[in-house]
């Protein structure tokens, strides 16, 4: 649910209008997620898989956009690896923030058994999983360092949503925010079906026990989800937020104590062994805190200068 809520949330702050006028007053993120969810609600309740996979399999086309449009405004604007850089601190006390989203990005895995279970090839999931992740780590890699390298103002005025750095009347970032619209759009569909997939197999045993139960966990989940959107649009905090709670279930929690109770059927859980193990989801406890103490960038008031 935190993954389909930074959807939406990403949906909302991605679309702005090119300029003040009545369209503004509606076209904004109070109001967007209602006209969204209006269009996306319907294609979130199909019972097949493949609907869903050739449906998200679109997105890369914003993908290739995205790309696109960083290799250009780098290309444009030159390297500015040294602008207005004042110091380089090695050290911040709000780096919880990093592995709070790190930790969302282990927690999704437990979302590929879902999707690859109706593989047509499962003999091959092993390499397609490879391939996938190497393309994803490719693609993060590429827009986030080309974007850096070529904003031509403080490093540390980059937003959690990078087009918000880039002037209304930016026609290129205008189409890049249509393109992540559209992305959003085959990305949500998908995230819902896996949680519809998890929650009723393990309530009920079946992934579609009939229309009215699917409709009624979207509608609440979409319910959560534009709310989200509309009083708390931050893409950032919300993914390191849900990350450091999902994370701590099932990145230091649960696949730590499974580990104990297997040693310990075997009578080799020792007390050094236990000790250790407990550390770890210490870890994850204390990843959880530091997000919510740790003071958001939302918070913070810098000029954000329109020039990327």
């Amino acid at each position: 649910a935190g993954a389909a809520a930074a959807a939406a949330a990403s949906t909302a702050a991605g679309v702005e209008s090119a300029s003040e006028s009545e369209w503004e007053k509606v076209w904004n993120t109070r109001y967007t997620p209602v006209f969204l969810i209006l269009l996306i609600f319907p294609l979130i309740n199909f019972k097949s898989l493949d609907v869903f996979t050739r449906f998200n399999s679109l997105g890369i086309v914003s993908v290739a956009y995205m790309m696109f449009f960083v290799a250009y405004k780098v290309t444009s604007n030159g390297v500015h690896l040294n602008a207005h850089v004042d110091e380089i601190v090695l050290w911040r006390s709000s780096f919880p923030a990093l592995t709070g989203i790190l930790t969302l990005s282990f927690f999704i895995h437990n979302s590929v058994t879902s999707i690859m279970r109706n593989a047509k090839r499962p003999e091959h999931n092993c390499r397609d999983l490879l391939i996938a992740y190497l393309l994803v780590s490719l693609t993060y890699l590429l827009v986030g360092f080309l974007f850096y390298v070529g904003y031509r103002d403080g490093k540390s005025h980059i937003l959690n949503n990078f087009l918000q750095n880039c002037a209304n009347d930016d026609l290129l970032a205008l189409v890049a925010r249509i393109f992540l619209l559209f992305q959003m759009t085959t990305v949500f569909p998908l995230l819902m079906y896996i949680i519809r997939f998890q929650f009723f197999s393990y309530v009920s045993g079946s992934e579609y026990p009939s229309l009215f139960h699917v409709l009624g966990l979207n509608a609440t989940i979409v319910a959560c989800c534009v709310m989200i959107a509309i009083f708390y649009p931050h893409i950032g905090d919300i993914l390191r937020y849900c990350g450091a709670f999902t994370g701590l279930a099932y990145v230091f929690a649960l696949p730590t104590l499974v580990h104990m109770k297997v040693l310990r059927a075997k009578n080799q859980l020792s007390w050094p062994s236990a000790l250790f193990h407990c550390f770890i989801i210490f870890l994850g406890v204390l990843n959880l805190i530091g997000n919510f103490v740790i003071q958001s960038d939302n918070e913070v008031a810098v000029p954000l200068p329109k020039r990327c």
